[in-house]
């Protein structure tokens, strides 16, 4: 598989994508439809979050309206669904940035829009360290972690 088919212009969706069968390309909605892929038949890879589009969009209006009655800053999180749709229409609804676990997810989520993440652990690995000292080469990316002391 090279890098090329693991990116995913816009309108397809690419086989990196969290919670779908195996597939070596990316691949426009259509393709994917006539998959026939079936949740109760284990088609797709579990587990497996079902979204609702009128739920969904409930859910990021009330969101914009909690940030907007309280003026907060949330940073939802992406690391349970890894679902870049769902990162780019969180971040449209107001969203701080995406909250994600790992340096691989955040680098999942940079080749996905996101300029802006909480990791919700420490970065430690030599590793870990690299992929996101390569993403901070971008003025525009913003990262935030946790760390257990300033030493």
């Amino acid at each position: 598989m090279s890098k090329s088919s693991l990116k995913a212009p816009s309108s397809s969706i690419g086989p990196l994508n969290k919670g779908l069968g195996f597939f070596d390309r990316a691949l426009d909605p259509e393709e994917l439809v006539r998959k026939d892929w079936n949740l109760l038949r284990e088609d797709l890879a579990l587990p497996t979050a079902v979204l609702y589009q009128d739920k969904l969009a409930h859910n990021l209006e009330w969101m914009r309206g909690f940030i907007a009655a309280y003026g907060l800053h949330l940073a939802p999180h992406g690391k349970t669904t890894m679902a870049p749709r769902l990162f780019e229409m969180q971040l449209r609804a107001g969203a701080w940035g995406i909250t994600l676990a790992t340096a691989h997810q955040t680098l999942v989520a940079y080749a996905h829009g996101v300029r802006r993440v909480l990791m919700a652990n420490q970065l430690i690995g030599k590793q870990n360290m690299a992929v996101v000292a390569r993403l901070l080469e971008d003025p525009e990316f913003d990262f935030y972690c946790l760390v257990d002391s300033a030493a």
